[in-house]
């Protein structure tokens, strides 16, 4: 189950499941929901208590002050006065809404709030205090400036002070002595040498000469020092370079190296150089063969039966510079699947028309049929419907045409050898005529003479007798 939609208050909270397989070629779909709900922390939540707004402050209560003199907003007999350091104080209330419920946290502070009453001032003028007066220097030209303070404020619609609080004017004390001063001094100058000792100067010039007894400037207007003590730097000595050694590679881009003998070192930071030297050889490409990957797995079957196919394919490093090129296909396949497809038969929904009757009177046969759309196959069950429909038809009665039966056998000869006799064979009517048929034209007996000849010395021997028949006349029966 997921987590609760509320921490309180009656929520909710579900869990939910997926379809693993789906239904395919007929099979039963899954039942039931998909998602599934309870209700969960049904405890009530808690509620903080809150404070409504203030009310209005009430109206003052009417004081009289310990020193006789009274004021207040009542109608308590005080008479309305300036008051001097008495506090009266009006009150307002507050209620909680809501109070604090199911443990929620209790307000704090009160639920009454009180402010003190102000009465009326008494009126009080502004007033100055005395002046000050002195000279701003003690000779030469200067000022003379004086203040005075206001020393208790007008108020209460008393009256404010007038005039300024401050008055200057010059004075004059006679010339003043004007001391030397020197100006700043410049940035330090080069240095003399680069190395092994140098020296090197500022200087300062006078920005205020000395005047009516003032005193001379001090100190001297140059100043040196000594400046790159440190020894000159002398570079490194090296032989000739020597010849270029072979190349590191035949192709794609090698180097090649000389070097140099050291004949004498660096002091005093000179310059050093690389005592070997390269430069890049053989830059040409290199050829590089073609080269296949390892083949990937095969993908998904195309079908899922009745014969699919699944493919797998290679990735290759092409021919470089003129390498050889790859032999043989970046992508195969294999049969997959070859297993037949389930197939249910299916039949027309609808039958032919009624064929020709079989019989053109009379009773007959009239067939229709119904042809298959998609045989059965692969282990499914064959149409069971019928696929051809027979009835009866009736075309009325038919002429009966007489008929008769094939001729019957002659009857045997029983007199012996030697005698004459009569043998006999019969037809029977099979149908006779009706409704306008035609009548029976036929005999339906016939007649034959026949003599039996012995031979072998006048014995009678079935097996040797051999008859002889003459023809008689046709006899009607």
């Amino acid at each position: 189950m997921g987590d609760c939609s509320k921490s309180c208050g009656e929520g909710t909270k579900s869990r939910s499941r997926d379809i693993a397989v789906k239904a395919q070629n007929g099979g039963r779909p899954c039942r039931g929901p998909s998602t599934r709900s309870r209700g969960c922390n049904r405890g009530c939540c808690p509620v903080d208590c809150v404070w409504g707004d203030w009310g209005p402050f009430g109206t003052c209560e009417s004081i009289c002050s310990d020193s006789g003199t009274h004021f207040g907003l009542g109608s308590d007999g005080c008479s309305t006065a300036c008051r001097n350091g008495i506090q009266i104080r009006r009150e307002r209330t507050r209620s909680k809404s809501p109070a604090a419920f199911c443990g929620g946290s209790d307000c704090s502070g009160s639920a009454t709030d009180t402010q003190p009453c102000v009465p009326p001032c008494c009126p009080v003028d502004c007033q100055y205090g005395e002046w000050s007066d002195c000279c701003s220097a003690t000779c030469g030209d200067g000022t003379q400036r004086r203040t005075r303070f206001v020393v208790s404020a007008s108020g209460c619609g008393g009256a404010d002070c007038t005039g300024p609080d401050d008055q200057t004017q010059t004075c004059n004390q006679g010339s003043c002595p004007v001391h030397c001063k020197w100006d700043r001094w410049t940035e330090w100058g080069d240095c003399s040498k680069s190395c092994g000792g140098g020296i090197k100067s500022r200087s300062r010039d006078i920005a205020v000469e000395a005047e009516n007894g003032g005193r001379l400037c001090r100190g001297p207007s140059i100043r040196s020092r000594g400046c790159n003590r440190g020894c000159c730097p002398v570079d490194c000595q090296y032989g000739e370079w020597r010849d270029w050694w072979p190349c590191s590679l035949t192709c794609g881009g090698g180097n090649k190296r000389r070097t140099r003998e050291l004949l004498s070192t660096a002091q005093c930071g000179g310059s050093f150089d690389d005592l070997e030297d390269y430069q890049p050889c053989n830059e040409e490409c290199c050829p590089e063969d073609c080269v296949w990957g390892s083949w990937s797995p095969y993908g998904e079957c195309s079908a899922l039966c009745g014969g699919g196919t699944q493919v797998r394919t290679r990735d290759y490093s092409p021919a470089y510079c003129g390498g050889y090129e790859c032999d043989g296909l970046s992508e195969e396949s294999k049969e997959c699947n070859t297993q037949c497809c389930p197939v249910t038969c299916v039949l027309e929904s609808h039958c032919t028309e009624w064929d020709y009757c079989s019989a053109e009177c009379t009773y007959g046969f009239q067939n229709r049929t119904r042809f298959v759309v998609s045989a059965s196959g692969c282990g499914r069950t064959d149409c069971t419907a019928p696929y051809d429909q027979t009835q009866t038809c009736d075309e009325g009665c038919c002429p009966a045409v007489c008929d008769v039966s094939d001729w019957g056998e002659w009857s045997a000869c029983k007199l012996g050898c030697n005698k004459t006799e009569t043998s006999t064979r019969i037809r029977n009517v099979t149908l006779y005529y009706i409704y306008g048929g035609q009548e029976c034209p036929f005999e339906l007996s016939q007649d034959r003479g026949c003599n039996t000849f012995c031979r072998n010395d006048g014995w009678y021997d079935d097996t040797t007798s051999r008859s002889v028949f003459e023809r008689m006349d046709w006899k009607m029966l």
